[in-house]
C-alpha cells in the first residue's frame, strides 16, 4: 500500500488510502490522537466525551439526600 508524502506550509501530511479510513471506521472530520511507540506511527481515533444533563428535579433531590452519597467515614 502506497501512502503519499506532502507538505503544505510548515506541516507534513500523509495521505491514506481511503481503505484504512473505513477499516478504522473514520470520518474525514474526525480527531485522531498520534504518538510514536518504539519507531512505529500509532494513530487513535479520540472518542467524544459524552455529557450528561441531569434533570433539575433529580439534583434538587441529589442536593436534598446528600447525606446519602458522602463517602464512609466521613
Amino acid at each position: 500500500m502506497t501512502v503519499v508524502r506532502e507538505k503544505i506550509k510548515q506541516n507534513r501530511v500523509l495521505r491514506l488510502p481511503q481503505e484504512i479510513w473505513r477499516h478504522l471506521g473514520l470520518k474525514s472530520d474526525v480527531e485522531v490522537d498520534l504518538r510514536v511507540e518504539e519507531g512505529r506511527l500509532i494513530v487513535t481515533p479520540v472518542s467524544e466525551k459524552k455529557r450528561l444533563r441531569l434533570a433539575p428535579d433529580l439534583v434538587d433531590e441529589l442536593v436534598a439526600n446528600e447525606e446519602f452519597y458522602l463517602p464512609e467515614g466521613a
